[in-house]
């Protein structure tokens, strides 16, 4: 019996590596006012708007899911991996056009979509970008 449950905790061990490594977390994250850094790989994506022209947006591919809590626009959502980023100052536009299909690290606050331009569940307002 000793062995057996040796084996089954070696088991559990594994799984929990596999899944951490596989990108999975169980950190639930607040909109709007807690800053978060995510990394992964930016991309351009192009999207129809509310009057079907087509929009470029830049978007995150996280490393890891993440889950946001509920707010007022939506949620909760859990495993999200694809953000939309949404860049305020032109130098972070200018800095994000030079990095597109490259791994990135992004600092912000997370919302949850609520227009026509908001192409993603969730969106992030982006404080810093660099290139990793």
């Amino acid at each position: 019996m000793h062995t057996r449950a040796w084996r089954w905790l070696v088991l559990l061990f594994l799984i929990s590596i596999a899944t951490h490594s596989a990108g999975f977390s169980n950190q639930k994250y607040k909109t709007e006012n807690q800053e978060i850094m995510l990394s992964g790989k930016l991309t351009l994506e192009t999207y129809l708007d509310a009057n079907d022209e087509p929009e470029k947006s830049f978007i995150l591919y996280s490393d890891k899911a993440i889950g946001v809590l509920e707010d007022k626009f939506g949620g909760p959502s859990s495993n999200v991996k694809k953000i939309q980023l949404v860049l305020m100052e032109k130098k972070d536009i200018a800095k994000a056009k030079n990095l597109i299909n490259k791994k990135i690290r992004v600092v912000g606050t997370l919302f949850y979509g609520f227009s026509a331009h908001h192409h993603t569940d969730v969106l992030i307002t982006v404080m810093k970008i660099e290139g990793l």
